[in-house]
């Protein structure tokens, strides 16, 4: 499992027509790494102040095994490592101690079988640790976590998350030069069908924008005040699905908008990528790069 992305597949974006002069396109990812602080999760020793599911008693030999939850509010946890529910993956720190007799460990995802292979191998007494990244399984509620089997001897857990994998975005490209508020409405780009057809089923959304201000060649009428609006808006129900307003300034660059992630209205929809503009002909702010990001 990678933490970074490497590779980039773009193809065409079927039933697309766009009112600029690019066409429009898609780019598929895998999964992307989110580092974070080194947060505790785990710790069965008596003395470590975790509780309930995320504390003692110690891992006792297969075929026992433990389940822990791991994204969402984590209660028994002295701190909370806030992992979302949509991560798929994480990676994290595995350490045994207080280790009755030779033994190992297995980490797997929450409702998968156990593998063969062993992630920490121990002798007797020994304090010994191992990194690696492991995927999340259903623990009920919406919620992911893992699990984990101690073989032949009892021993004490301690789990440091480092960082989680989430779903990189897909990323639709509606436009990505000369979208301007030139017009009460002007379409960027229109992308008809269910947008859960693009690889995988995708329930939330964000609009990307890149804006070019007065003084980069694009625009020269930039007046102050004057605002641009861009929308994505769902044809068949007729509504704004989310909006974004970038306000004209004197003497600025390239720069770059994010809408809030939002939900996706399911079933096949028809959607238009709209720019507008408070002063149409007069005033203007051009979107130099605007795509659509898809989530699970």
């Amino acid at each position: 499992m990678r933490t970074t992305r490497t590779l980039v597949i773009l193809a065409c974006l079927v039933g697309a027509s766009l009112a600029s002069a690019t066409s429009a396109a898609w780019a598929a990812g895998g999964l992307t790494f989110i580092g974070m602080t080194p947060c505790r999760i785990v710790d069965t020793r008596l003395t470590s102040g975790f509780a309930g599911t995320y504390g003692p008693p110690a891992l006792t030999p297969a075929p026992a095994f433990r389940t822990f939850q791991i994204t969402d509010f984590t209660v028994g946890t002295p701190i909370q490592c806030g992992i979302p529910d949509n991560a798929l993956a994480i990676q994290a720190n595995f350490t045994v101690t207080n280790t009755a007799a030779n033994g190992d460990l297995r980490v797997y995802p929450a409702a998968a079988s156990a593998p063969l292979a062993s992630l920490v191998n121990w002798e007797t007494g020994q304090t010994i640790a191992n990194s690696t990244s492991v995927g999340l399984g259903d623990v009920g509620g919406g919620h992911k976590g893992i699990t984990v089997q101690a073989d032949v001897s009892a021993t004490d857990l301690i789990v440091d998350l480092l960082g989680y994998y989430v779903q990189t975005p897909i990323q639709i490209v509606v436009s990505d030069s000369g979208g301007t508020s030139t017009a009460a409405t002007s379409v960027l780009g229109t992308l008809t069908g269910d947008l859960t057809a693009f690889g995988s089923t995708h329930t939330k959304g964000r609009l990307v924008a890149r804006w070019n201000g007065q003084g980069t060649n694009f625009v020269t009428d930039c007046t102050a005040t004057s605002t641009g609006t861009l929308d994505l808006f769902d044809v068949a129900a007729a509504t704004v699905v989310v909006s974004m307003t970038r306000l004209c300034t004197a003497a600025v660059g390239m720069g770059l908008q994010l809408s809030d992630t939002f939900d996706l209205p399911s079933g096949a929809r028809n959607y238009q990528v709209r720019s507008h503009s408070d002063l149409p002909g007069t005033n203007r702010v051009n979107w130099g790069s605007v795509e659509l990001q898809l989530f699970e």
